[in-house]
């Protein structure tokens, strides 16, 4: 296949709209369909060029998958060393760099794609803080390469295009099942699904000698229209892949098979030409240098000054990669390639044993203060744990919520051993594990989340059901309109000697306390300012303490320790800007024991 700018230019366009789309969503909301672009390119160009080889009877699957291997690991794996460093001396626990650890061992294996569709990290890092999550989409493009080969040597080249068209329909059915009707997030980034946007390529390739140069025009012009279209008007709100993932890749088709075409001259264009060359080097090098900035600085959106460092630090790495890696390898023999390869393997293998001690020593804050550590056990799973005193009898207090009741389970823990109370607990991260919560409510990115609390509602049952008291904790009512009559028909559901408590939270923070101080002991050399953030209970939900007799509000957030916090005497007590350490919750709970206690022997009389 010969040398065409206008895929140059193409790539150049996609890889903008990712970048600008992570730098601010806001400024391209569906700058994310520059992953598809380069999706439906990949299957242009590869399976273009297997197909000549196999007509010219000179296609070998070695040479072949070396030619992959050439293009894509070199620069891969130096990104991944790099990362996986500068991560360990940024990361401010051993658990935020253990997870760093495990999207290095699926990043290594070409395996991002499975990992980030079950990983579920609600504590520690965030999913704009992974610092490898690029990587599933370069870890598609492997697995489609090892497979489109056999694709095209077996099927006849008569046939090919009919087959690829039902193929590419059957997946598509498949994606729009998982996305609009089942609303799996998952199907993100899962292989099968993306399959079809290589075939589209693939397809457009076959077209190619049927369009004439009228068309060509009207396809460029429809294709970029499409596409600047689709990165103002989706939205990471928008069900994707599914039937929507049909517009950028038909449009980047229309604009490949436009290949002599006005638009396609335009993106021809040296500074075009030149960008798309980079782009592979700009995708790899960007994400990690955003991610990295976010974390360190906690950072929702980039001010001027970051942006400015981001792009700098992502151009510059790119150069050094495109013109040093990149090319090195390229140039060079199989020999320099294994050797180069392996090398890369002995030091990625280094990163990943040596990180957890990199970060140990840089960092040496205690684990207690990172996350949480009392009442794991009974997070996120059907096992109901005791605590408070063991030694008081049966336990008739059960305790459930979100992430902001296993931050209270200290809290609980501390009073009731000290007044010979024990409780059972169950928690979810993001919502209750009751019943009554509307899945069409949940937001996308939360949906794992509400997959395992609804799996914990038998459990939790069971336990409302032999329990005379039960504390509530929610942290946002807001995110779920459907939780308060969920709870509404929870209070009904109580027979005449149980009592059902709804916990007033404590206040969150404008900012990631352990993050800005750097430290579990406040750093006087660091200006720090944080903003409290008290969390609002509905009216609904408080009328509940009108119209059921047994229904009672606690709040916590009117104790006295939160006039200086994050931090108690230069000890901090949160985790991260929505959380309570274990530290802060022993705290709260010795300043609010006396009045809890009130309240709780006045229900219990």
């Amino acid at each position: 296949m010969h040398y065409r700018k206008d895929i140059q230019g193409l790539r150049a366009l996609a890889v903008l709209f990712v970048f600008i789309f992570h730098l601010n969503p806001s400024w391209l909301p569906g700058g994310f369909i520059g992953v598809d672009v380069f999706f439906v390119i990949s299957g242009f160009l590869i399976g273009g060029i297997i197909l000549n080889k196999l007509q010219d009877n000179s296609f070998s699957f070695i040479d072949f998958y070396i030619g992959r291997i050439r293009r894509i690991v070199p620069a891969y794996y130096a990104m991944l060393i790099c990362g996986a460093l500068v991560g360990a001396f940024i990361m401010i626990s051993t658990s935020d760099t253990g997870i760093i650890r495990r999207e290095l061992m699926h990043a290594i294996l070409f395996n991002s794609n499975h990992l980030y569709s079950k990983l579920n990290s609600y504590f520690g890092i965030q999913a704009d803080e992974y610092i490898f999550k690029h990587a599933w989409s370069i870890a598609i493009e492997m697995k489609f390469y090892l497979l489109m080969p056999f694709l095209l040597l077996f099927i006849k080249r008569k046939y090919l295009l009919k087959f690829l068209i039902v193929i590419t329909l059957g997946l598509l059915g498949y994606s729009i099942y998982k996305t609009h009707i089942v609303h799996q997030p998952s199907a993100y980034y899962s292989l099968l699904i993306r399959i079809p946007e290589f075939l589209i390529g693939l397809i457009a390739y076959l077209l190619l000698p049927r369009v004439g140069r009228i068309n060509k025009n009207f396809s460029g012009l429809t294709g970029i229209i499409v596409l600047i279209c689709c990165i103002f008007f989706i939205d990471k709100n928008t069900l994707f892949p599914g039937v929507y993932a049909l517009l950028p890749c038909v449009a980047t088709a229309l604009l490949l098979i436009s290949g002599t075409g006005v638009i396609n001259k335009v993106i021809s264009l040296k500074p075009f030409e030149t960008v798309g060359a980079w782009s592979y080097s700009i995708y790899l090098w960007h994400w990690p240098i955003i991610a990295l900035t976010r974390y360190y600085y906690d950072a929702d959106t980039f001010n001027f000054i970051q942006v400015l460092w981001i792009i700098s630090a992502t151009l510059v790495c790119s150069l050094l990669s495109y013109y040093f890696i990149e090319n090195y390898f390229r140039k060079n023999n199989f020999k320099v390639l294994t050797i180069g390869t392996l090398t890369s393997l002995v030091a990625l293998a280094g990163c990943f044993y040596g990180l957890i001690i990199i970060n140990e020593t840089v960092n040496q804050i205690p684990k207690e203060y990172c996350g949480p550590s009392i009442g794991l056990k009974s997070h996120n799973t059907d096992v109901v744990e005791t605590m408070g005193d063991p030694e008081s009898g049966s336990p008739q207090i059960f305790l459930t919520g979100n992430s902001n009741a296993l931050s209270l389970k200290p809290y609980l823990d501390y009073i009731g051993k000290r007044n010979h109370f024990s409780f059972t607990t169950i928690t979810s991260n993001t919502y209750m594990p009751i019943s009554g919560l509307n899945i069409e409510e949940v937001k996308k990115k939360y949906y794992n989340d509400y997959k395992i609390a609804k799996e914990l509602i038998p459990a939790t049952n069971r336990e409302i059901k032999k329990s005379k008291i039960i504390f509530l904790v929610m942290s946002s009512w807001k995110l779920v309109p459907s939780l308060p009559q969920a709870v509404e028909k929870l209070a009904a559901g109580l027979n005449d000697g149980q009592h059902l408590v709804i916990i007033g939270t404590f206040p969150s923070l404008s900012k990631n306390p352990i993050k800005a101080n750097r430290g579990g002991v406040k750093n006087n050399n660091i200006r720090q300012e944080y903003k409290l953030r008290y969390r609002q209970t509905p009216k609904e939900i408080l009328q509940l303490t009108k119209k059921y007799k047994n229904v009672h509000f606690y709040d916590v957030a009117v104790s006295a320790v939160f006039k200086e916090v994050p931090f108690h005497h230069d000890t901090i007590m949160y985790y991260d800007r929505k959380h309570l350490n274990d530290f802060g919750s022993t705290v709260l709970a010795k300043d609010d024991e006396k009045r809890f206690m009130k309240f709780l022997n006045s229900i219990r009389k």
